[in-house]
């Protein structure tokens, strides 16, 4: 379970500001990264960290480099009763199971999901959020699936300034 009030309190604010909701809650997978840790995986390949093997092909910041690390490992579960989460209904790693798990064709599997939670528009996914050692960088990705054939996701970069984060980037890292 992540424990981290800070990353909660960057995925909040990105949440709130890159996906902005327009009716019913948003759904947010209950779990960062899921089988996306492969991408990662790649990031930390060509970066030359512990993951991975082979040398240093690109030197990262360090609130990258915490972030490739965090991601590279299992999944981390969302608290569902965080604060900063109950703008959220999260989907646990049994209803992602249940709705597209065991083989089941894409196309079928979006049409239960859109049935299931009408009016949702799509589902948000996060990565766990990479911070310099001062804790005044932050670097997390976020995501939104719309169906199977569309997606996308934003590398979003951040500052601490006292207490308040602000958002200084925010960069499409994937569409598919």
């Amino acid at each position: 379970m992540l424990k981290d009030d800070h990353e909660y309190e960057v995925l909040e604010l990105v949440l709130r500001t890159e996906f902005p909701s327009r009716g019913p809650r948003q759904l947010l997978r209950a779990e960062t990264g899921g089988t996306a840790r492969f991408h990662y995986a790649d990031y930390a390949k060509f970066a030359g960290l512990p993951f991975a093997q082979g040398p240093a092909k690109r030197t990262y910041s360090a609130e990258k480099g915490d972030w490739i690390l965090k991601n590279c490992r299992h999944p981390c579960r969302l608290d569902p009763a965080h604060p900063q989460l109950a703008a959220y209904e999260l989907l646990s790693p049994e209803d992602m199971e249940e709705l597209f798990g065991g083989g089941r064709d894409l196309s079928a599997a979006w049409q239960a999901f859109h049935h299931r939670y009408p009016g949702r528009g799509g589902l948000l996914g996060v990565s766990r959020v990479g911070l310099d050692l001062a804790q005044g960088r932050a670097m997390v990705q976020v995501a939104i699936s719309l169906d199977h054939r569309a997606a996308f996701g934003k590398d979003v970069h951040l500052v601490r300034d006292g207490e308040t984060w602000t958002v200084t980037r925010a960069v499409m890292a994937w569409v598919s």
